[in-house]
């Protein structure tokens, strides 16, 4: 029979799916053997591992049999050397010629391989996926890829005891769980694609479950195929009531008429090919080419920001209404300059090479929802890749930046590379990875995000010391606002409030009516209205209701920040991209932004998170309705795809599900509808472990057992094991029996002390230990059997942790907040103190006791005792850094010592290079103003040690003295030597020195009357980053 038109327009336009089953070999070649088909594998197996009485049986039993005969890899093995010859066709060689939207498979062979490697011009190269773990991502922004899933397994793993052949019914089942996104795959595709099955007997439960469960999954998807000679009529009319078309053909017949029908001209249309150049090849510095590696990750992964780059005549309009335009608002001047952007540049991009610590930096801008961090950011990449300072790249959404390209970039561009990579919290992950290995390699790479203030502060710890400076963008400047209102007025944009106002009444709004936040600003000031009553009143005007609930699930994934892939919308709406196209695209074309290359990476988005973030309140302001969204968006996630990866993470973690489901009954639900569609996954078992913790009348034991399952499946996920040490812990602190409390806290420590052995001690899992300790000293001094030799170890124990932890550690804030807790405990206990006194007379005038006593006595207003204490113990430790930084710290403090006292005391505090930062700097302080030459080598060395310290921005910047007189700051005199926009440096008197100076230092408001030359008095602070000028006053 011939095959339907549409049919072909499908091959032709690359939107069939071919799933092929055991008969799609027929036809193939295995010298010497049998073509296993139908039941030939079964006896196969019988004539080697059995005998004839198992040939009755079905093939899952006689596998079954047959590896409790032998094993597992052996059964196997014995299944790839059997197909190892296996050759195909000469119609075979015809299925590389077509382009395909992917292959599906229940064969183990290479038949599909072979025919690929052996075809010398293909359409697509394959893009072999086996489980859940590989990603479909790079199949996603390209057609030349073609996705090959083979459902059973394969044969290049047949050792691999998480992903055996399915063989079996048990294997079936075990291994549906690590395969469950595969199956999803395919229903997704089955919307906007064609799925032709070849080579599949109906008698087969697996594949009939596949053809229900898609009847089930995709009611609204498209018409499916069913090759199979000689179908009955019967047969057909049973399909066909499931959109299922049966075609009485042999797959060589269905081969050979699409490559008569469809012309070689037809199927290179239908493929993208990635290009083989690429523009940025005009700023190489060598006659070369760019890898393909490199192209593609220019043309999918990053934008190179040039001035030839593409823009779309976007209209202005919709630009101050949020919507994301690319670069058209920077490259058209749309978008108005932020007075941050001179500073940054000053300080960031035009900062001579040779006044830069490093070789690679890292800068974060932060901001409030709706302040313009990412505008800004583009404008910040446009400069940059206009006025051609160096290579600006900007990551697409859901992309990551790799660095070995970039390297590439370097490398043959002779340039440095500005990386412009925006939402911080979101690609913290990638941030952090990308950064670590950018500090090993030491590549001239400047690395810029942006970050809201809270997401920075909970979410971008383990990024926050790697920072070089942080930049704040605060609400709009009266310039900025002027500037403002003339950009709406010449865009007319001004909105019915604006209208019919003056150009100072405008400006009005902004500065006094509607505050300076961006966003919220343009809506309120243009519409004359409260921008969540305005947001609101759009989604609910919505129409048709179809489109209102599409809006409305993509709001809920986007106000994480993370686009919303069109195969995902598909799923949950049972709609396909071209019903989107032509149904809704309309109602939703001013409230939902659609991006992407191609069909297979289309993605959806709201003009803003903000804007997403108040349609999901107002929308769903009940938990019920909440509850029900959820479910449906948990249940078609794919997490096969990075963004559904990040939108699941994100939606799952359970102090988010605890604030907005009151009832437990709810979350529970949530995590299994998760689990039950993607598998069991650790992620999701430590998050539903958390929320067991964190609920009221929560499950310990539960927790517990959610973790350990979770443990077992990512056993080098260092978070599962500090979720472990948290839930033993509460469960301790929740025990009235002390012996049980002692064995839960052994149990938090023992997966501390793991994490240490595996990753090293960071200031977290340092602090976790202190509080252990603390824990049990607190049992101690309450049990009236303790002995006081046992509570003077616990304290001396604690103690040494604590000033280790400040010592590592000195932006660590827990470690204060614990300290406070161990000095109020030891108060309220007289024996403590008494076994403190004790204890340091008898242990040889240990330093930790010392530190400890000293700090007691100080408390107490007892100077006089805590320095002798102090002495004492130096008599015995003289070379003890804890002891000398306690003792320097002592007598900055508390008494008047002289500069070469403190210098002495903290000089024997460190070791040149070593952790120990707080006495470095007060060293480095005191020894400023020597004008010994070797020692002011040495300052200057340990200031730029302490700058380039893994320590937070915060900790570097702050000011932690000043030069004084008396009780007075003293004043120093000096000549501005260099100004910029925000900062400068002044020519001390006297010595000559060149000290900073930010524009913040300033005083009488004079800093934009201030010019190079000008003579000024100033107070001299120091940070961490060395001297800074403060207080400056002009002399004029």
């Amino acid at each position: 029979m011939a095959l339907s038109d549409a049919l072909i327009e499908k091959i032709k336009k690359g939107k069939v799916v071919l799933f092929l089953g055991s008969g799609a070999l027929f036809g193939a070649d295995l010298p010497d053997k049998k073509i296993p088909l139908g039941n030939d594998l079964r006896d196969i197996l019988c004539d080697r591992f059995l005998n004839e009485s198992f040939k009755d049986a079905d093939l899952a039993h006689v596998a079954a049999m047959a590896i409790s005969q032998t094993s597992l890899f052996e059964v196997q093995d014995y299944i790839r050397d059997y197909f190892s010859d296996l050759r195909p066709a000469q119609f075979h060689l015809k299925i590389p010629n077509f382009r395909w939207r992917a292959i599906f498979t229940t064969n183990y062979d290479m038949l599909v391989e072979r025919c690929y490697t052996l075809n010398r011009d293909p359409m697509q190269s394959l893009s072999i996926i086996i489980s859940n773990e590989d990603n479909f991502d790079e199949t996603r922004v390209t057609n030349d890829l073609l996705p090959y899933v083979k459902l059973h397994g394969c044969l290049t793993r047949t050792h691999d005891s998480s992903l055996p052949l399915v063989l079996t019914t048990d294997q079936y089942n075990e291994s549906f769980d690590v395969r469950k996104r595969l199956f999803n795959h395919l229903y997704e595709l089955a919307y906007d694609n064609s799925i032709v099955f070849v080579g599949h007997s109906l008698l087969d439960h697996n594949v009939r479950s596949v053809l229900l469960d898609l009847e089930k999954e995709c009611k609204g998807g498209q018409r499916h195929f069913l090759i199979k000679p000689n179908v009955d009529e019967i047969e057909k009319e049973f399909w066909a009531h499931k959109k299922i078309t049966a075609l009485d053909i042999t797959f060589s017949d269905f081969l050979d008429e699409i490559d008569d029908r469809i012309s070689k001209v037809d199927r290179l249309l239908s493929v993208i090919t990635p290009p083989s150049t690429h523009p940025i090849q005009a700023v190489f510095n060598k006659h070369v080419s760019p890898s393909d590696e490199l192209i593609d990750f220019l043309t999918n992964q990053v934008d190179w920001v040039n001035p030839d780059i593409p823009t779309l005549g976007s209209d202005p309009l919709e630009f101050f209404k949020g919507v994301d335009q690319g670069w058209d608002p920077v490259a058209q001047e749309i978008a108005i300059p932020r007075n941050l952007a001179q500073n940054i540049n000053d300080l960031a991009i035009e900062k001579p090479e040779a006044s830069r610590d490093e070789k690679h930096e890292f800068y974060v801008v932060k901001g409030e929802a709706g302040s313009g961090k990412t505008i800004l950011l583009r404008q910040i990449a446009w400069d940059v890749g206009v006025s051609r300072l160096g290579i600006a790249l900007w990551v697409k959404p859901g992309c990551f930046a790799d660095l070995d390209i970039i390297e590439e970039i370097i490398e043959k561009t002779g340039e440095k590379v500005y990386l412009f990579w925006d939402d911080a919290a979101v690609n913290a992950i990638e941030l952090n990875r990308f950064l670590q290995k950018l500090d090993r390699k030491e590549l001239p790479v400047t690395v810029f995000t942006a970050e809201r203030y809270n997401e920075w502060n909970t979410r971008c710890e383990d990024l926050d010391e790697l920072v070089s400076d942080k930049f704040e963008l605060r609400y709009l400047a009266e310039n900025e606002i002027d500037l403002l209102v003339h950009r709406l007025e010449t865009y007319s944009s001004l909105g019915p409030n604006l209208k019919n106002k003056t150009h100072e009444e405008r400006c009005h709004e902004f500065r006094e009516i509607y505050g300076r936040q961006l966003l919220v600003a343009l809506h309120e000031a243009t519409m004359g209205e409260p921008f969540e009553d305005i947001i609101s009143d759009e989604y609910e005007n919505i129409y048709p209701e179809a489109a209102k609930r599409i809006y409305l699930t993509v709001c809920v994934l986007n106000r994480l920040r993370i686009p919303v892939r069109a195969g995902l919308i598909s799923r949950i709406h049972e709609i396909s991209f071209s019903q989107f196209q032509n149904e809704f695209y309309k109602p939703l074309e001013k409230v939902v932004i659609i991006s992407g290359s191609g069909e297979q990476d289309i993605h959806y988005q709201a003009r803003h998170s903000e804007i997403a973030e108040i349609v999901f309140r107002r929308a769903l302001a009940n938990a019920e309705d909440r509850y029900q969204e959820y479910i449906n968006i948990v249940k078609k996630l794919n997490v096969s795809f990075s963004t559904d990866r990040s939108s699941q993470r994100s939606l799952l973690r359970a102090k988010s599900l605890h604030e907005l489901f009151p009832q437990y009954e709810d979350v529970t639900a949530i995590y299994a509808h998760a689990l039950e569609s993607n598998g069991t996954d650790p992620y999701i078992l430590q998050q539903q472990a958390n929320y067991e913790r964190i609920r009221p009348n929560g499950s310990f034991d539960e927790a517990l057992r959610l973790l350990e399952q979770a443990k077992e499946l990512a056993p080098y996920d260092s978070s599962i094991l500090h979720s472990l040490s948290v839930v033993w812990r509460d469960k301790s602190t929740n025990e009235d029996d002390q012996r049980l409390r002692r064995k839960y806290r052994a149990e938090a420590r023992g997966y501390l002390n793991q994490m240490i052995t595996k990753w090293g001690v960071d200031g977290y899992t340092s602090s976790s230990l202190i509080e252990l300790s603390i824990e049990a000293l607190n049992d101690l001094l309450n049990d009236d059997a303790a002995t006081e030799f046992s509570i003077r170890e616990a304290i001396r124990s604690v103690q040494q942790e604590i000033t280790d932890n400040k010592r590592k550690f000195p932006s660590e804030k827990q470690v204060h907040v614990l300290e406070a807790r161990f000095s109020e405990l030891i108060d309220d206990h007289r024996t403590a103190l008494t076994a403190l006194e004790k204890s340091f007379e008898e242990s040889d005038r240990e330093p930790h006791l010392a530190i400890r006593l000293a700090s007691l006595l100080v408390a107490e207003a007892n100077f006089d005792k805590a320095e002798e204490v102090f002495k004492q113990a130096l008599e015995r430790r003289r070379a003890d850094h804890k002891l000398n930084f306690h003792y320097a710290e002592f007598l900055r403090n508390n008494s008047k010592p002289s500069h070469e006292d403190l210098m002495y005391f903290y000089r024997r505090a460190f070791t040149p290079g070593d952790g120990n930062y707080q006495a470095q700097f007060w060293y480095a302080r005191y020894a400023f103003n020597l004008s010994d030459a070797k020692i002011q080598q040495e300052v200057k060395g340990i200031f730029e040690g302490l700058r380039k310290a893994r320590l937070p921005h915060a900790a570097k910047v702050e000011i932690r003295d000043f030069e004084t007189a008396g009780t007075e700051r003293k004043r120093f005199t000096g000549t501005i030597k260099t100004k910029r926009s925000t900062f400068g440096f002044v020519k001390v008197d006297g010595r000559g020195d060149e000290v900073l100076f930010p524009a913040s230092s300033v005083e009488d408001g004079l800093w934009d009357a201030m010019i190079e030359g000008d003579r000024v008095s100033f107070s001299l602070g120091y940070s961490f980053n060395g001297p800074v000028a403060c207080q400056i006053s002009c002399d004029k």
